[in-house]
This record gives C-alpha cells, sequence and structure tokens, in this order.
C-alpha cells in the first residue's frame, strides 16, 4: 500500500532520540543548529550558516569544503513552516531551488547543491521506521523517485562557449543523504547539522569548468580540450579524492579508509615517476580502490535507521572505487 503521509504528518509522529540526550551534539554542530534553529535567522542567513559549518575543518570531505569557501555551492533550505505547508509547496521551494542551481551551473557558477531541511524535531528525532518513510518522502519530492539502498542521479549541464559556437556538456551527478543523527553514530562522516538534507556535487563539471578558466586564460590550450578535464580528474580530483578518505579515517569513528597499493610497480620507471609526482605522499595506497563502513554511492543506506551508535552486527565492509575519476586501471602509468 503507497504511504500516503505527508512530511508533516511523519514529523508529528517522530520520536525524540534517547540516544542523543545521553550524548549531545558536538559543539561545531550545535554551533551551528542555534543558528539554524533560530526563528529570527532568514533562510538566506541559515543557508550561510551551513556554507560556513562546510567550509570549516569539520567536514571532511575536502571537495565539500572546497566548494563551500569558492562559493561554488547552492543551498536550498526547507524550514519547518514550509513543511506545513504541505509537500506540494515543499515540491515547489525545492524544484525552483533546483532550477536555481542548474541555471548556475551552466556558466559555470556552481558545481554542487545541498537540499537541508530544517526542524529541531528532525534533527532530534531517533533512527527508525518514522524517520526512514519521512527520507524516503523527502527524496521522492526531489526526485520523483525514492527507495533504499539504492544509486539515483540527478544532472548537470555546463556551457563550453567557443569562437565559432557553443556546446553543451552534461554530467551525472550522485545524490547522498546527510543527517544531524550521524553526529556521533557509527555514519559520522555522514552528519550535518539541523535536520536531514540531500548533497550533490558533481567533481566532473567542476574539473571541465576549471580545465575552461584555464582555456580562456590561454586560448591555445583549446586544442587540447578533450584531454584537459581528464588530466583535472588524474592530477587533482583523484588525489584530493584519496586526502579526503585519509582524512576521514583518522576520524574516531572512521568511515571510509585507504587500501595498500597492492603488489608492486606496474609501469616503467618513468611511468612510476609520474605516479609519484600526481599521488605524492598517497603514492603507497591503491588509487583504483578503498574500503567502507557504508557505501558512498547508494543514496539512502537502509543501515543509518538502526538507532544503536554502533554499526549493526552482521553488515560487511563495502569494496569502493575511485575509478569514477578515469575509465581504466593504469591510467596514472
Amino acid at each position: 500500500m503507497a504511504n500516503t503521509d505527508t512530511l508533516a504528518d511523519l514529523l508529528d509522529q517522530l520520536s525524540p532520540d534517547p540516544w542523543r540526550q545521553q550524548s549531545p551534539f558536538s559543539p561545531e554542530v550545535e554551533a551551528c543548529q542555534r543558528q539554524l534553529f533560530d526563528p529570527a535567522t532568514s533562510r538566506e542567513d541559515k543557508a550561510d550558516a551551513l556554507l560556513e559549518w562546510l567550509a570549516s575543518t569539520a567536514q571532511p570531505c575536502l571537495f565539500g569544503r572546497m566548494a563551500a569557501k569558492k562559493g561554488w555551492l547552492s543551498v536550498g533550505v526547507v524550514t519547518e513552516a514550509d513543511l506545513f505547508r504541505g509537500d506540494d509547496h515543499v515540491r515547489q521551494v525545492i524544484q525552483e531551488d533546483r532550477r536555481t542551481w542548474k541555471r548556475a551551473a551552466l556558466s559555470g557558477e556552481r558545481h554542487g547543491f545541498i537540499i537541508l531541511a530544517v526542524s529541531r524535531a528532525l534533527a532530534y528525532a531517533e533512527p527508525g521506521p518514522v524517520l526512514q518513510r519521512w527520507v524516503l518522502r523527502l527524496c521522492e519530492l526531489y526526485l520523483s523517485q525514492t527507495g533504499l539502498n539504492e544509486v539515483f542521479h540527478d544532472s548537470l549541464a555546463l556551457t563550453i562557449a567557443r569562437a565559432e559556437r557553443s556546446e553543451y556538456r552534461q554530467w551525472k551527478v550522485g545524490v547522498n543523504l546527510f543527517a544531524a543523527q550521524g553526529d556521533g553514530r557509527w555514519w559520522h562522516d555522514h552528519r550535518i547539522p539541523g535536520g536531514v538534507a540531500f548533497s550533490m556535487n558533481s567533481v566532473g563539471h567542476m574539473a571541465r569548468r576549471l580545465a575552461e578558466d584555464a582555456i580562456r586564460v590561454n586560448p591555445k590550450l583549446a586544442e587540447r580540450a578533450t584531454q584537459m578535464p581528464t588530466e583535472q580528474l588524474e592530477r587533482w580530483a583523484l588525489p584530493l579524492a584519496m586526502r579526503t578518505i585519509a582524512t576521514a579515517a583518522r576520524g574516531r569513528i572512521p568511515g571510509t579508509w585507504l587500501l595498500p597499493r597492492p603488489g608492486g610497480p606496474a609501469g616503467s620507471p618513468e611511468a612510476e615517476g609520474r605516479r609519484l609526482a600526481v599521488l605524492g605522499s598517497l603514492a603507497a595506497h591503491d588509487e583504483d580502490e578503498y574500503g567502507g563502513r557504508y557505501h558512498t554511492d547508494q543514496t539512502i543506506p537502509a543501515e543509518y535507521f538502526d538507532p544503536s551508535p554502533d554499526r549493526p552486527a552482521g553488515l560487511k565492509d563495502h569494496g569502493l572505487y575511485f575509478t569514477y575519476f578515469y575509465c581504466a586501471r593504469g591510467l596514472l602509468y
């Protein structure tokens, strides 16, 4: 039977989290939430408060941290007042913010998008079936599809301008759940202040925009336009992604970790030298695969709705891949 409960109905059904009463939010999350929960704070100021938190060292994702600092993220805030105006209204708020993000992305002004539903009741709610239904419904209002343990994508286009013509390139954009409930739990890396969020960030879109910036400075580089985005992904995005995983692994509850490089050198001395130049201190680690306690591609992992602060027994670690930065093993060689 289809779920007919609205977000407001489900919000009223949420139960406070007993574990949170004994384990307060971390100071940096609490500080941000004071601004987010203040009814006198405007929607724009709430977005700015979130961006400030994302730009801080509290955020392990280096892509997100950099994007927040450089103004490359769009933030759509859904307030509790929005929730009580009904799901049709919430859909309108989300879709208008989504259109604004995509318009800004066409010129390369934005690469990422965060939908943050701000509510004290939501942030302090116990993970469980009701919160799960709430999150699934929010995803449906955003993407018109929903489900647990599924890999969903949005899309993002960029205008590629040349003297003789303009064309458009499009990228898939992963969609990932973040929530206040993660703060202090085993999926701590997917925490966010204020309530529940979906986060979208296109590294490919970002790399191509940086390549186009370089072409505008030096038009002769246009001849290498087809290679430059790949080079950006290999020489800039891949090491940054690996450093993100390394940073997250140093936390109290590591959700992901780097793996040692399997075997010995796989290429010629010249190729190994190029690899070392790209990876530096990361060269001892595998640039193809890393480990994780959750699947970083799944939009809404079902295990996030277990109320235990510890990882549910019986779950297997995931083998995860950096290879979305390039199409085949051995690119560095």
